[in-house]
């Protein structure tokens, strides 16, 4: 399973530490449901979503979604 986590700007500058300052401002099980989000509860907020899997106990492999809105 997958799980995509809205994180707030903080987690855009590339490093391990920028991801775990960020806040988590969503969470969401797909990326349509993500990209839907993200154009309109989210739209114009500062913020970029990870694409994590879920093995129901941890998330892991987490990776950057620029292609998802909010990014600019």
């Amino acid at each position: 399973m997958k799980k995509f986590l809205l994180l707030d700007g903080r987690a855009k500058d590339g490093t391990p530490e920028g991801e775990e300052a960020a806040i988590v401002m969503d969470i969401v099980d797909s990326e349509q449901e993500a990209r839907r989000m993200g154009q309109t509860t989210w739209e114009g907020h500062d913020g970029i979503w990870f694409e994590y899997d879920d093995n129901g106990k941890e998330l892991t492999n987490g990776s950057a979604r620029w292609d998802l809105p909010p990014c600019e």
